[in-house]
């Protein structure tokens, strides 16, 4: 059905290839250790000698200290108050661990102080890690594993310290998290400090107490300590007690004491400079005269730039061509730069950047070592702040990446480790700073670099670090986001497109066995972690022992390391002890385990039990002696304690494969394949887990060793389901809108074979068939949402509508989403046809009841709740202002207006109990906030900060709403919007467009939503460009072909499958 374009499929599939070698060659190459991971801090560290007084803020850390057991002590201050050297201080006090967030050292990212703080903790406390996890910095799950960790390893009354200096100068967090990622919650005897400007406060739990101590500048302690300051700077030795004594006449020290903090405003950051500037005074300078002191810090920034401009009397050519564009590169530089690097911005020689340039200003900047180089930034962030007003800070990040991808593109051997780093983020920040009319080559320029194959290529060759692509690609994404120019669909898909091959690339779980049986075990290893915030403490072992038995052979040493890292004991779990001992016996040349196994299912009976798990029709007499459904039964080890149709089918199933490989194998192999289908990890996970159970108790080892991979595939597989058709279908009704008949041709015969496929499935006349994943309906409903905008379609749009309404079966946790889109996708056909959105919204409902899963039931009943009942009920009087709500969802998804939403008592009831286990009462009976969070899996935390109105631990009366953390739930909403936004009448052409566009970044992670998104910007900005149209199409078919092996079942078809 696909007409592709053969040389773009050719030069795409040849930079998909590329790429996946260089990721390959990422993790080939040796892992840093640990101290390698730990940053500088000692110059910083330094500004500790310069502080005096300070006595009530110590005194207060120590109060704070032996009133809890743990906590943050957040200090507050304003710019300039001297923060950063009473970090320093605590720091060297308290032998802290520490981070100094500044955005003038590009020190600001969460990922840069997990890594760096986890390495300190590693090394510090001697924790057994020889390197540290791929992802450390993805998430703070490492960083507090290894902080607990830290803590057991405390002498008695000991405390652990971690001080964070400039908090506000991180990025900011998404959502409501903690910036740099601080953890909410910490152990007992772990303290922190952190200083930052006045802002938003820290989040924790309960058990984990803020206190927040404030420094005034007009504090007495403030006052106190600058009168210390200024009396140890003008002690009898100093340089600055000889300046006084000679002006005309001496200045007494009480007089300068005095005058001094007057004119500072009680501002350390002015009293530094202006005790350096008496210190540095030269023997023919002026006497020194204390009525030409500065007033405060922004008085002394002026002087400083009024001498600045004096060098333009050197001729306005030096102005132009030295001077500002130095100052200006300073201003933007994301990190410390050398004056060679400034030299090669400007055409400069290094030697007249330093020494015309640097050394004449180096009092307002900062100068350090690394590897022999002086490197120069502003000294501070107040000092950048004045500079964006004096200077055009966008045309400087403008003029850094042109200086890359004008005058280096294609000269990828001459980029610098800067350019490959920072370039990106140049031109981002040029575009956020731009005119909206001067935006779009901006952005153009952003997009064709990010998504250039050999940038990519070098990036990864040079910076071994493939979250720095998959950074670029995002924010590149949400740059383009911003741009006001319509349409901006075909700069977004430029991107967006690319951004999802990458990911979906460097998460392939395939190699990591490869990698194994190669025998490149640490590499095996490395990728591994990508998968682990995926993964529970069983599994991320049992695929260890994987690897150190696939890779045993070749590197023996290797595979005994990973081998003694699984803690056995600490698990519990049988399952585990069985694959142990069979890795055992491999590494240490002894017999393996012989465990018993149950007598083979007959080749019937196995057909049955697959089609069973399939939900296909099967002769139900065939499996009288198996129970129907699964049994759910909490317990602490994973799968052991939890049953599955997978602990009765398992073995039967695996002794078929060994008395009968040609029929038993590829029926057990097809029972693998639908687990990775699963909807819902945890029970995915858990299913297969049994299902290992029954692999390891086959009596052939080397069959054993074959098939763990095949399992770790699927536990480690990407949830199916994802549809990405939308685009690929907008662009081509785009296509027929602008009388390419070829578009309208294939646009009909798309529609014309989703009836046909799917004639079948109506109300399920056709026992065992269904829409497994959910793709029929979105692709009739996407079908439906291109066909009504070309003229002459509107019935075959209605018809298509109505077929996706009458199919009933598929995986319950992949057809409640679907009809939330089917909803949205009648609302934009029939606008306002009430009764047929909300037969689709019952049939969400009813789904999402029908899910096996007791917590993937709630949680995806909850969506269901929220958003038929806080949303499409407030379309008969008019939703709110749309721009407003998708730029609310945009800002910031995790409040309680974009909240889940359930229901005290929920009894769930449209769940069918001939097709469903019963739902366990801790799900049915929570009534309080920490039941509902075990029941939803999620931190009680959250449920404080989403209902403060609610009592925490009193039952609550039922039908009482509250509302549930879900970050699954924003991709939702997003379409939820762009579909109102679609039809709104309210709204012009251009509105319409920038509702949607404001909703890309919100759908970033979620396939399936980014294409719809993507599509319905495309339907709101007709694009008059055909050929444009043409190379979007194209681009939109060829990432959809990536995922059609996950749009169908394994082999026929099926339906009902267990989410």
């Amino acid at each position: 059905m696909r007409q592709l374009d053969r040389a773009l499929v050719n030069t795409i599939n040849a930079r998909n290839v590329a790429v996946a070698e260089r990721i390959d060659a990422v993790y080939l190459s040796s892992a840093p250790t640990p101290s390698e991971k730990i940053l500088d801090f000692d110059s910083v560290l330094a500004v500790a000698d310069e502080l005096v007084g300070r006595e009530a803020v110590f005194a207060e850390i120590e109060t704070f200290r032996a009133g809890h057991d743990r906590g943050y002590f957040d200090v507050v201050a304003e710019a300039g108050l001297g923060k950063t050297a009473l970090a320093a201080a605590i720091t060297r006090r308290h032998d802290a661990v520490c981070f100094f967030a500044s955005a003038n050292r590009g020190l600001r990212r969460a990922d840069q102080f997990l890594t760096h703080a986890s390495a300190a903790l590693v090394v510090k406390y001697q924790i057994e890690h020889d390197r540290l996890p791929e992802n450390v910095g993805s998430d703070a799950t490492f960083f507090t594993k290894v902080l607990r960790e830290a803590a057991t390893r405390l002498a008695p009354g000991g405390a652990l310290w971690i001080v964070v200096d400039a908090l506000d100068e991180a990025e900011p967090p998404a959502d409501e998290a903690n910036p740099l990622l601080l953890p909410d919650e910490l152990p007992k005897s772990v303290y922190f400090v952190v200083t930052r400007r006045p802002g938003p406060a820290l989040s924790t739990a309960p058990n984990t107490p803020v206190e927040q101590y404030t420094i005034h500048r007009d504090g007495a302690d403030q006052d106190a300590s600058i009168d210390a300051y200024l009396r140890r700077q003008s002690q009898p030795s100093s340089r600055v007690r000889q300046v006084l004594a000679a002006a005309k006449p001496p200045v007494p020290v009480e007089e300068f004491v005095a005058r001094l903090k007057a004119a500072s405003e009680r501002n350390f950051m002015y009293l530094s400079y202006v005790i350096e500037d008496v210190a540095n005074r030269k023997p023919d300078d002026p006497p020194f005269d204390l009525n030409t002191l500065p007033k405060g810090l922004s008085g002394y920034y002026e002087r400083f730039w009024s001498r600045l401009q004096e060098v333009k009397a050197e001729g306005w050519a030096e102005w132009n061509g030295l001077y500002r564009p130095v100052i200006e590169r300073l201003g933007v530089a994301f990190e410390p730069v050398p004056a060679d690097w400034l030299g090669r911005q400007i055409g400069r020689t290094t030697e007249e950047v330093s020494e015309r340039a640097l050394e004449r200003w180096q009092r307002l900047l900062g100068r350090e070592q690394r590897n022999g180089i002086d490197l120069w930034r502003l000294v501070h962030r107040t000092f950048a702040d004045f500079l964006a007003t004096k200077v055009d800070l966008g045309a400087a990040h403008l003029a850094v990446g042109n200086s890359y991808t004008v005058g280096l593109r294609g000269d990828w051997a001459n980029w610098d480790r800067y350019g490959l780093e920072h370039t990106i983020s140049h031109y981002a920040e040029a575009a956020r700073r731009s005119k909206p009319s001067e935006r779009r080559p901006i952005v153009a320029n952003l997009v064709s670099l990010v998504t250039d194959t050999e940038f990519q290529k070098t990036s990864l060759d040079r910076l071994a670090d493939p979250t720095q692509v998959e950074r670029d690609l995002e924010l590149a994404l949400r740059t383009a986001s911003e741009d006001e120019q319509n349409p901006t669909v075909f700069l977004l898909a430029e991107v967006a497109l690319p951004l999802v091959t990458f990911r979906r690339q460097e998460r392939q779980p395939r190699p990591i066995f490869d990698l194994a049986q190669r025998g490149e075990l640490a590499a095996a290893e490395r990728r591994l972690d990508l998968f682990a915030p995926d993964l529970d403490e069983d599994w991320h072992d049992a695929l260890l022992l994987t690897i150190a038995w696939l890779g045993a052979a070749k590197k023996p040493p290797e595979a005994r390391r990973l081998f003694d890292r699984v803690d056995v004991n600490s698990s519990g779990s049988p399952t585990l002890s069985l694959l142990v001992a069979h890795v055992a016996a491999v590494l240490h040349q002894t017999a393996p385990p012989l465990v018993p196994l149950d007598p083979p299912a007959p080749p019937p009976v196995a057909e049955a039990i697959v089609a069973r798990l399939s939900g296909s029709t099967y002769d139900t007499s065939l499996l009288g002696e198996f129970g129907s459904e699964l049994l759910y039964r909490r317990g602490n080890a994973q799968g052991d304690d939890t049953f599955y149709l997978a602990h009765q089918d398992g073995q039967p199933l695996v002794a078929l494969a060994h008395v009968d490989p040609p029929h038993g194998e590829p029926l057990l192999r097809r029972y693998v394949d639908i687990h990775a289908g699963y909807g819902y990890r945890q029970y995915r996970n858990g299913s297969l887990w049994a299902l290992l159970d029954a692999v390891l108790r086959h009596p052939q080892p080397d069959w054993v060793r074959t098939w763990l991979p095949i399992l770790g595939e699927a536990v480690l597989a990407p949830i199916r389901g994802e549809f990405q058709e939308a685009l690929e279908l907008a662009a081509l009704g785009q296509r027929a809108l602008l009388a390419d008949t070829d578009a309208l041709a294939a646009l009909d015969g798309r529609a014309d074979a989703a009836l046909e496929a799917t004639e079948g499935l109506r109300t399920g006349e056709k026992g065992g068939q269904g829409d497994v994943w959910g793709t029929h309906k979105r692709r009739l409903a996407a079908l439906a949402e291109t066909l009504v905008r070309v003229p002459n379609r509107h019935l075959q749009a209605f018809e298509l509508i109505g077929r996706a309404l009458e199919i009933q079966f598929g995986f319950a946790g992949f057809t409640a989403p679907a009809a939330l889109r089917l909803a949205e996708s009648v609302h934009i056909t029939t606008p306002g046809d009430a009764l047929t959105i909300n037969r689709a919204l019952d049939a969400a409902l009813t789904s999402a009841h029908n899910i096996n899963d007791p917590t993937f039931c709630a949680r995806t009943t909850a969506r269901v709740n929220a958003i038929r009942e806080s949303w499409w009920r407030s379309l008969p009087v008019g939703l709110p202002d749309l721009p407003a709500a998708a730029e609310r969802l945009r800002k910031d998804s995790a409040t309680s207006e974009f909240a889940a939403r359930h229901h005290i008592g929920e009894n769930f009831a449209g769940r069918d109990p001939e097709r469903t286990v019963p739902m366990p009462e801790h799900v049915l009976g929570a009534a309080t906030l920490p039941q509902l969070a075990s029941a939803y899996e999620r931190p009680v935390s959250d449920f404080r900060r989403l209902n403060p109105g609610l009592p925490e631990d009193q039952p609550l009366p039922p039908g009482t709403p509250v509302n549930v953390p879900d970050p699954g739930f924003a991709p939702l909403m997003a379409t939820f919007l762009a579909a109102q936004a679609l039809v709104a009448p309210s709204l012009s052409e251009t509105e319409r467009a920038g509702v949607v566009r404001t909703l890309v970044p919100v759908v970033s992670r979620d396939v399936t939503a980014l294409d719809t998104i993507l599509a319905r910007l495309l339907h709101s900005s007709p694009a008059p460009d055909l050929e444009a149209l043409k190379r979007l199409h194209q681009l939109a078919a060829l990432s959809s072909a990536e995922t059609l092996d996950f749009e169908s079942p394994p082999s026929g078809e099926l339906s009902a499958l267990p989410a």
